[in-house]
């Protein structure tokens, strides 16, 4: 390695060596035009791209915001860097060591040197200690390599009580600062420190830069929740973050392209078989800042969740907020029931490649398919159905793109193209809480407010809650901030012994927070008991909604004969069959 002890000859050498347009290129979508290369600012909100790189000058420049520089400017300003943090990051990109350059610490930086040492010690006791042999087996059983264990630094926090907190004091770190970054907590009435992650499966969380700030923890047995993540800090905040962004960028700007998925270990999974170009949500939520972030770097967006009904509501869900941010989105819809993972075990590797390159159906395609069947059996759903892609389609500006989806549209729903496109430039452009977004598959009666009664119900009763909690899964709790609530709920008494509301609340993500203040706020009668809860199973498993169901889909059934369409009446048939089997009476 080169060392180098002069600033200026440093300056001078990294302009030399670094090319510009590649490492600009792996955060900005560019486009050559003439001698320079186009794309969209990433240091502002635009739709025209004014940000030019100009490789001959070594410069970038952008004539919306004004902003310009070397490449050593353009890592400061993206990365939130000083130019001597700059200058050190870009000489270790050439491989070059600096002598004599140094940078005062901040409580931030610390934060991120105690996450990169926990997720070496993490990834140590999972590859190299007795104790992680258990949770090694289940990931190679599960299809993951040594080498992607090794590569993504995953590791497992043992059992052992205060492993974490232990090994921060001997290193000499600060435990008040830990508390802070999210890696121990504290017990405010023992005065005591714990450890966050016990006996977990660990998956680091890097920033957009890089660096090491959180970690998303997954249980080994049937603990409840199955998942938890870093609560939010001053460096890792879920509404900014998406998983894997920093890794995934040179291949987004290769492709084009990014996968938005759920899981982060699906993430893992799909990156090791080949697809690079994909990143994770924090949890469900997407933000304008993951948006903004998503368009700094491709205007194409694919969303491949989970083939369950949930994972179908996400896509519908998000699918409309990126199109009415300006972007080409586009679904992927993994078959069977799926999710990618499990595609993967069961087809390999090359089919879900295939998949991925030629499954994709742009999004207002895939509603219209989703939507299809509820409208043929209910004329009022029917309207709101057409209403809702009229609303889709308004978003899509390229005229040819748009001319073949009202062909589609038109088609499937037996309706003009004509009547489609009217007053498509007139369409109100509502708030986001006005818009009403259709089920993929709408319940036979509204279960929610049972659902937050329950929940409301084991706030008061814990115990209650501890009793049943083996009952209670995502078929219960198909709200999925409720349920996921619940888990956190369970995992917190578990932990605490007890369940102090305001500290319980303010371990939440925001939209849980605001979930929970309506739940609070909620007045259920005394005398609640296990029977009334009995009763509340019952009625959310489905047992007693059956017989609606089955009523619902006989009129289907009947339609579909009437019309003589063959494989609908399979189709209904084969759905009357499960529920049969699956709520015997």
């Amino acid at each position: 390695m080169m060392i180098v002890n002069n600033n200026n000859n440093l300056i001078s050498e990294i302009k030399n060596q670094v090319d510009l347009v590649e490492y600009i290129g792996q955060y900005v979508n560019l486009e050559k035009k003439g001698k320079s290369y186009l794309g969209l600012c990433p240091f502002h909100n635009e739709k025209t791209p004014s940000f030019h790189v100009n490789p001959e000058y070594k410069v970038f420049n952008c004539f919306g915001c004004n902003k310009s520089g070397s490449v050593i400017d353009f890592v400061a300003e993206i990365e939130n860097k000083t130019i001597k943090q700059s200058i050190q990051q870009l000489a270790k990109h050439i491989g070059v060591e600096v002598s004599g350059v140094t940078e005062a610490e901040t409580p931030e930086s610390q934060m991120m040197e105690m996450h990169a040492f926990v997720t070496k010690m993490y990834h140590h006791v999972l590859v190299d200690t007795r104790e992680g042999e258990q949770a090694l087996n289940y990931l190679i059983n599960r299809g993951f390599t040594l080498e992607t264990i090794k590569s993504e630094m995953i590791g497992l926090a043992p059992e052992k009580k205060n492993f974490t907190t232990e090994l921060l004091e001997k290193r000499g770190m600060n435990l008040e600062l830990a508390v802070r970054g999210g890696l121990i907590g504290r017990n405010e009435n023992r005065n005591d420190y714990y450890d966050k992650f016990r006996a977990r499966i660990t998956i680091p969380i890097k920033n957009h830069q890089g660096a090491f700030i959180g970690f998303t923890a997954r249980t080994l047995g049937s603990d409840h929740p199955k998942y938890i993540n870093t609560s939010e800090t001053n460096i890792f905040k879920k509404q900014q973050i998406l998983f894997n962004l920093s890794d995934a960028r040179r291949a987004i700007a290769e492709s084009r392209e990014l996968i938005i998925m759920e899981g982060h270990l699906d993430v893992v999974k799909v990156k090791a078989s080949g697809v690079k170009n994909v990143v994770g949500l924090m949890g469900t939520a997407l933000s304008d800042t993951h948006i903004n972030t998503i368009k700094t770097v491709t205007d194409n967006v694919t969303l491949m969740f989970d083939g369950d009904e949930a994972g179908r509501n996400a896509q519908f869900k998000h699918g409309e907020k990126l199109l009415k941010m300006g972007l080409n989105v586009y679904m992927l819809s993994v078959p069977d029931g799926l999710d990618p993972d499990e595609y993967i075990e069961k087809h390999g590797e090359e089919k879900f490649n295939y998949f991925v390159r030629n499954g994709k159906t742009h999004a207002v395609k895939y509603m219209a398919d989703q939507l299809i069947d509820d409208s043929r059996s209910n004329d009022i759903r029917f309207n709101e159905n057409i209403k809702f892609l009229k609303r889709m389609l308004s978003y899509v500006k390229d005229p040819i793109l748009l001319q073949r989806l009202l062909d589609d549209v038109s088609e499937l729903y037996s309706v003009s193209p004509e009547l489609l496109a009217t007053s498509q430039s007139r369409v109100p452009n509502y708030p986001n809480n006005n818009q009403v977004v259709p089920r993929v598959s709408s319940h036979l009666f509204s279960r929610d407010f049972k659902e937050i009664q329950l929940l409301k119900i084991f706030l008061t009763d814990p115990d209650l809650m501890m009793k049943n909690k083996e009952f209670l899964s995502s078929e219960i709790f198909t709200s999925e901030v409720i349920y996921s609530i619940f888990r956190k709920l369970v995992f917190y008494y578990e932990t605490h012994g007890t369940i102090d509301l305001s500290t319980f609340q303010s371990e939440l993500e925001t939209h849980e927070q605001e979930e929970l203040q309506k739940i609070k706020q909620l007045k259920i009668n005394d005398g609640v008991n296990q029977s009334i809860i009995d009763d509340y199973i019952d009625d959310l498993s489905g047992i007693r909604n059956s017989k609606k169901e089955r009523e619902l889909l006989s009129r289907q059934l009947k339609i579909a004969q009437q019309a003589a369409d063959i494989d609908e009446i399979k189709r209904l048939t084969e759905q009357y069959r499960i529920i049969s089997v699956r709520h015997k009476n």
